[in-house]
């Protein structure tokens, strides 16, 4: 699993790839809080969590939505959420995920004020999945 930002022209790209869809959702969560702490986030004995939920027609907008949820929850809660444990994942006629999201306080030094559906592209590769999308900072 890895994650990685490209440069777009006012906003960044960010990219993560994993083996299946389920590491490629908790590990964009991890991406996120990288880049919002601008270094990689040890989410170790974290406690502040909550559940957060997404539903939508498509895997690919799932995947954005289920981001928005978590940044949201660290913008309400203060906290930076940094890990995630999937708890149901149903693909198919109507996409949803539930994930318990874990988080600590920590500095921020980006800000995002969403994910975007601009450039929108989730791959699958011999490999696992790459997804990109653009954040709105």
């Amino acid at each position: 699993m890895a994650w990685r930002i490209e440069d777009h022209t006012a906003d960044v790209v960010l990219v993560v790839e994993a083996p299946t869809l389920k590491e490629l959702f908790e590990e964009t969560v991890r991406a996120l809080a990288g880049y919002i702490a601008g270094k990689d986030v040890p989410c170790e004995g974290c406690k502040t969590k909550r559940v957060v939920q997404a539903s939508s027609p498509d895997i690919d907008l799932l995947l954005v939505d289920f981001l928005n949820e978590v940044l949201s929850a660290s913008i309400v809660d203060k906290v930076l959420y940094c890990q995630a444990k999937i708890q149901a994942l149903e693909i198919g006629n109507e996409n949803h995920v539930v994930a318990e999201i874990c988080g600590i306080s920590t500095d921020w030094e980006h800000d995002v004020k969403a994910v975007t559906y601009h450039d929108l592209k989730l791959k699958r590769t011999q490999s696992g999945y790459v997804f990109k999308c653009v954040l709105d900072i």
